[in-house]
């Protein structure tokens, strides 16, 4: 006699990777193997589930750049225009110096204020 397959509701599986979670994450939510998500994935929507997160985290990410290029924009939200010129335009601080080191470390150098 064979189990009953799991319920996977797809929906939730799409909300949780939108926002970044991984297929391990997403099984545990859903109280199953990260094996059987896999593998149904490819049986219930005909994809691989590689394929499926991929798509899936790519629209989380461009939702959340919306929203937060319309803080920036919309509310004209200070901290968020000054972050997203730094990411966006690569804009920096004066004198801010921005050095890669060996094995992907990011080091800011930011100058002193003058106090004389």
């Amino acid at each position: 006699m064979s189990a009953t397959p799991a319920h996977i509701d797809w929906d939730v599986v799409v909300e949780y990777l939108m926002a970044g979670c991984s297929g391990v994450e997403v099984a545990a939510q859903l109280g199953i193997h990260e094996n059987t998500l896999y593998q149904r994935c490819k049986t219930d929507l005909g994809v691989e589930f590689v394929a499926f997160k991929q798509e899936k985290q790519a629209s989380g990410d461009s939702i959340l750049k919306k929203v937060q290029f319309e803080a920036a924009i919309k509310d004209k939200d200070r901290s968020m225009l000054i972050w997203l010129g730094k990411q966006r335009l690569g804009q920096k601080e004066k004198g801010e110096q921005d050095i890669k080191v060996d094995g992907g470390i990011n080091i800011v150098f930011k100058p002193a204020h003058e106090t004389s």
